[in-house]
């Protein structure tokens, strides 16, 4: 899968890298880190938006290319690469077959993460206020979604009771689905937009859209110059483009990357030979 990403990237004049797990892989391992599960890859907002206009025609299946627009059920804030015939499910997606009666409407099969850089403000107050703005939405999107069909538990065992609470009434009263879709494409609309800052290019870039996740999002902040240049490391079987600045990056989202941390990786349970039926 990777290497027909890289084909049709290629293809394209599409600019990417290796990211997060799976540049810590290529450095470290040569290829996967033993407890991880997928591959994550970042490019800068306008190749992103140019990858997203032709991947639709370019991938066939069984991959399929996942986002907002193509499948709205799915709520992802970037795109992912899946392949249809498989099934790869994390906690999250477990908990919604338990609460919706065995059910996912969307494609759930082995993937690639694709996430986005935009430019990001230098200015320390506009940068407090923007984040705020984009978690103000996102704490938007988890209420309703708390009273839709969609339900998920609380993680905090306080907040299950209120949580199922407001499930239950919306049952009762008939929330309608249809309604809350609508809200929730409003405040997806507005997050996306908030997202994709249209700024000129500056020294910094991050992945905006892991805003929601307070603490996370410091760790994603990169200089521009990381990505001037581009080197090639071995990746299991092929090779993958990494940005020169690698080390900084490892440095900054992981602290001392070169110690082993072994941690259980994103997924629940995958299945390499089926899809979810």
């Amino acid at each position: 899968m990777l290497a027909d990403f890289s084909r049709v990237c290629e293809k394209h004049h599409i600019k990417w890298w290796a990211d997060a797990g799976t540049l810590l892989g290529a450095v470290r391992h040569k290829g996967f880190i033993t407890w991880d599960d997928d591959i994550d890859i970042c490019v800068m907002r306008e190749d992103y938006k140019r990858l997203c206009e032709f991947a639709k025609k370019e991938f066939s299946p069984p991959y399929f290319w996942q986002t907002m627009d193509t499948e709205p059920n799915s709520w992802v804030a970037f795109a992912k690469l899946r392949n249809s015939n498989t099934t790869m499910l994390g906690a999250s997606e477990l908990a919604l077959l338990k609460n919706n009666a065995g059910r996912l409407d969307y494609n759930s099969g082995i993937f690639i993460d694709i996430f986005p850089m935009d430019n990001w403000p230098e200015d320390d107050i506009y940068l407090h206020s923007h984040v705020m703005n984009i978690r103000r939405l996102y704490r938007k999107y988890c209420f309703i979604t708390s009273i839709t069909s969609s339900y998920v538990p609380a993680r905090k065992l306080w907040k299950r009771p209120v949580k199922a609470l407001l499930h239950h009434l919306a049952t009762l009263f008939r929330f309608s689905p249809s309604i809350a879709d609508n809200i929730l494409t409003t405040i997806w609309e507005e997050k996306k937009a908030l997202s994709s800052l249209d700024l000129p290019n500056g020294k910094y870039v991050a992945e905006t859209v892991f805003a929601d996740a307070e603490g996370f999002l410091e760790r994603l902040i990169r200089e521009r110059s990381w990505f001037d240049e581009t080197e090639y490391l071995p990746f299991e079987m092929i090779s993958v483009p990494v940005p020169s600045g690698w080390e900084h990056i490892l440095s900054r989202q992981f602290g001392n990357w070169h110690e082993y941390v072994i941690t259980t990786g994103h997924s629940a349970f995958y299945d390499a030979d089926r899809p979810l039926t």
